[in-house]
Formats: structure tokens, sequence, C-alpha cells
């Protein structure tokens, strides 16, 4: 990552489109509205597209009482689901509330799909039929209340991603955490793309093209123009998913007869906390999970189950039909969530079943660990995931491990299982905020 103050101290040699020559900390609001919330600008480093046709709109939420923002030049409130060009936000907004929304940002066009309260004003990128499909953009996810310690921001691959964007976050005009794409666009689009083998055709739609607003990418035979990558875990359960399968890898798990401890506490609120414990094995009916929830000391067994037709799917989805304790459900925020969360990022990350050496349990392998140590005591390098797990098999979030060196995106469901691709926003120690919108390479 380039290691790099705020654009105006000299860092980038072209400043053609930066929006402001003055820290956060100079601002002075002349409307008399109180400053209290985070000061957000957005910046525009990409020389292909001007400030005034990129666009800012904010969306993932349909309740209007989940956005409070508004412009710092003149206190104009800020609504959902309405485009604002980068030049009508130059002096940037002042953010006093936005809870899991998004901040999504479009290069061209204003979004047309929107406002769409039914659909959490979210703009569409992978129905060929409807509006903003054939242009790029791409988001940021955030939760911010000035009364909430855990506020936070990401950037977001999990679904699909089109632009380079950078967050920086400061304290004082001192920059404090950084989250930002490592390599051009092309690249990006063309290591995952690969992944599918550039299925660009529903149901199995992967990546998306557009020779008039896509990026020259070297695709199987030619060069080809790239609007999007849709990842895995959004093509959708029951759809012929054009990704590569988990299938050996689970087979590999049954065959072997590898059982895995499934082991942790559910942050749910005060002590003391719900615990899990858990033992997962692969049989011939699917993932078997037997184990307990321990509340207030007082343990409760149960019995999960994830049938075979829906394990494949349901580790990169998130979302698999289980049955627990005899009920057909999906996991919920719950401890048996948590627990069946550990199984499906312990698949993507290469932990189960790996013969590779835990630096978080001494004399283990991640295989013999449990499902705590694959990320405590401490966080570990992401060197020890993927193929640092399982050298000698593609046995992982394909997807995943592609995305790693090339960005610090959010790259999957599980991303901050190991990693810390957040950035905090907690109101203490963060005053204001840029996004910056990267030139391609």
């Amino acid at each position: 990552m380039q290691n790099c103050q705020a654009k105006w101290l000299g860092c980038f040699p072209r400043t053609r489109h930066l929006l402001t020559l003055v820290a956060f900390s100079l601002f002075v609001p002349t409307t008399g509205f109180s400053i209290d919330g985070l000061k957000v600008k957005f910046i525009d480093d990409n020389a292909d597209y001007p400030s005034s046709n990129i666009y800012v709109a904010f969306c993932g939420q349909s309740d209007p009482a989940n956005l409070v923002a508004k412009k710092l030049s003149d206190g104009t409130a800020l609504a959902l689901g309405t485009s604002y060009s980068l030049t009508d936000l130059q002096d940037g907004i002042l953010l006093t509330r936005y809870v899991t929304g998004r901040l999504c940002i479009k290069l061209g066009k204003k979004f047309e799909s929107l406002p769409n309260p039914g659909n959490g004003n979210n703009p569409n990128f992978n129905n060929p039929s409807l509006p903003d499909f054939g242009f790029r953009w791409d988001k940021a996810e955030i939760t911010y209340n000035i009364t909430d310690p855990n506020s936070s921001i990401n950037l977001s691959a999990t679904d699909f991603f089109s632009v380079r964007l950078r967050v920086r976050t400061y304290r004082d005009g001192s920059l404090i955490r950084t989250l930002t794409w490592q390599k051009a666009i092309a690249t990006a689009f063309h290591d995952t793309g690969v992944l599918s083998d550039f299925s660009d055709t529903l149901p199995a739609l992967a990546v998306c093209i557009d020779k008039n607003h896509g990026v020259p990418t070297q695709g199987p035979n030619s060069i080809i123009n790239v609007v999007r990558v849709i990842a895995p875990s959004t093509i959708g359960v029951g759809v012929r998913n054009p990704y590569p399968s988990f299938q050996a890898y689970i087979n590999h798990v049954r065959a072997n007869a590898i059982v895995t401890k499934i082991e942790g506490e559910f942050f749910s609120g005060p002590p003391p906390l719900p615990k899990y414990e858990f033992t997962a094995l692969v049989d011939s009916a699917g993932l078997l999970m037997t184990g307990t929830v321990t509340t207030n000391a007082v343990p409760k067994s149960h019995v999960i189950k994830i049938e075979t037709g829906h394990l494949d799917s349901g580790i990169y989805t998130q979302s698999p039909r289980c049955n627990i304790d005899g009920v057909n459900a999906t996991p919920g925020n719950d401890a048996i969530g948590a627990a069946i969360r550990d199984v499906l990022a312990g698949f993507s990350y290469g932990f189960i079943g790996s013969n590779e050496q835990n630096p978080n349990a001494p004399g283990k392998t991640f295989g013999e660990s449990t499902s705590s140590e694959w990320h405590l005591p401490r966080t570990l390098p992401i060197k020890y995931a993927f193929a640092g797990a399982q050298p000698n098999h593609p046995y992982y979030n394909q997807y995943a491990a592609a995305l790693n060196p090339i960005t610090m995106a959010y790259g999957f469901p599980y991303s901050d299982f190991v990693e810390k691709p957040l950035a905090s926003l907690d109101p203490a120690s963060i005053d204001s905020m840029d996004i910056t919108v990267l030139a391609d390479q």
C-alpha cells in the first residue's frame, strides 16, 4: 500500500480534479448549524471523468431517518436515492447518522434506477434489462452515528466491484487509516474474471461487458471491455455458479474423515457471552455439526445439518439452507449462526483439514486447531490463509484469494474473520474522512 498523506500535501503529481486544497481541520462552516459529526470529502483522481460527471448517491437504506447529512457549503439536507455530482459536493458534507448505508459512486452519468425504497435505494448491478447496468459504479459500506463507538466503513467487493476507490480517515488532520485498491482495475478484472472463464450471460453472469463504458481487459482470447465483475456470493442459489466449486474440498474432508473443532463466543452483549462448542464433519448426507451452546452457564445441545446440495454454494453465499434441531432454517445472528460461520469461513480460508502449522496454536496445524485459534489470540497475517493453508490444492475461496493482493476491499463474506478490512469511524477518535475516485491504472 502506498504510504501517503492527503493529496494536497504533494504526494500525487496530478491535481487537476482535486476538489479542495485545505485540510479538514480548517473547515469553518458559515451556516450556523452544528459541526458535530463526521466531515466527508469526495476527491476525483480519475483523469477520464471530470468531477461534474462523477455522482454520489446515498443507498442501502429505505428509511430516511437513518440518513442525517448536510452539505458543508450551505447546510442543505441530503436525501436517500438522489444523485449528487462531486462538483455539487465539492465543499464536503457533514454526516451525523447513516445506519447500514452505502455510499455509491457512479462514473459518467447519474444513477437511473434510484430512488427505489423497496430495494433499499440500491442501484442495479446484475440485471442487463435495468438502468445502471452498463455503467461503472461502486460503493463503500458505512454505519455511522455520533453516539456509536462501533461506527465503521469498508470498501466492498463481496457482491461485485467496478471502480477503484480509496477511503482515508483522520483525526485533527492526521491520517489514521487507509483502505485502497493497490493494482490497476484491468488487473483485478482479469485475475478474477479468469476464474469464471469470463462468463457473461445469465444466469451465470460473472463478468459484465460494455463496449462503450468498459475498461479494456485481457479476456480469454482477446481484449474485452469490462464494466464489473460479479462475485460468486451473488451469482445466486440454484444457479450454475461459474466460479470454482468447493466440491473437491468437501469430498476430501469426507474421504479423510476430517473432524473440525468449532469453538468460540458470540458477541451479543454484556458478559457472560454465549459460548458454542461443536464438532463438524462431512458424511454422505452433507455437513453435520453436533455440540452445545452455553448461555448463563446453562449448556444446551444442538444438531446442525447442511445437505450436500446446499453446502457448496452456501460457502460462497454464507446463507445455506440448514436443518437446526430438526427445523429447516437459514443461519441467524446468534451463537448457532456464529458456529456455522466458523465452518464456512474455515472452508473459505482453507483452514479445515490444513496440515500447515498454526502460529496461534504452537504444535498444532490449522486442521487440528479450534476455529477460535484461527484468528485468536492475535490476527494472523493473511499469508497463512488460502494457499498458505492449502499449498498443494486450491482448497479455498479462489475469488477472495485472487483479490487479496489487489485490494483492501472486503472481498468475501468472511473477510473480517481473519483480516480487518474495516476503518473505524468511532466519533471519539475520527473526525473526518475522504473518499477518492482513483485512476483506473
